[in-house]
């Protein structure tokens, strides 16, 4: 699966993988990170936290 710019509706070059902590009940992906980092995207309070915590 191909990530898709939700800011542009491109398709880029990136594949999507999934990430999980499930005893802490998170689940996020590589579209959550890209947007983050390309375009510094907010970040949900809880799910900082939860990062940060680690």
């Amino acid at each position: 699966m191909s990530l898709k710019d939700e800011i542009t509706g491109q398709t880029t070059d990136k594949g999507v993988s999934g990430y999980s902590d499930e005893e802490a009940g998170w689940y996020w992906d590589d579209r959550m990170v890209y947007h983050f980092e390309k375009y510094n995207m907010r970040l949900s309070e809880d799910f900082l936290d939860y990062v940060l915590s680690k």
